[in-house]
């Protein structure tokens, strides 16, 4: 296993937001990319949902870059915290449409 993803209620980001977590060691080999791509693509359409959220830390672009890849939009900031973050930490908010996937 080189990481995981999923799905979760997150408050700012709407009903759902999704992650991500890749291995360092596998990092800019396009395995994130691939990985949300095919779970967008699967939980889409089983859910039902329209739109999701995601957020990235500021001082991690690289998420960020991921997330536009895959036709996320940003559409704000705020503060967050997370399992390795403990203290809130300004993040990149985003939404991507759902039903563009479903076409």
């Amino acid at each position: 296993m080189i990481g995981s993803l999923g799905l979760d209620k997150a408050l700012g980001l709407g009903n759902q937001s999704c992650a991500y977590f890749i291995d360092p060691a596998y990092w800019g080999q396009g395995y994130a990319t691939e990985a949300m791509w095919c779970f967008l693509k699967t939980f889409s359409p089983r859910f039902d949902l329209s739109e999701i959220g995601a957020d990235h830390f500021e001082d991690n672009p690289a998420r960020g870059a991921v997330l536009r890849k895959l036709g996320f939009k940003q559409t704000g900031s705020g503060m967050a915290k997370s399992q390795a973050r403990l203290e809130p930490a300004p993040v990149t908010l985003y939404r991507l449409n759902l039903e563009e996937l479903k076409a």
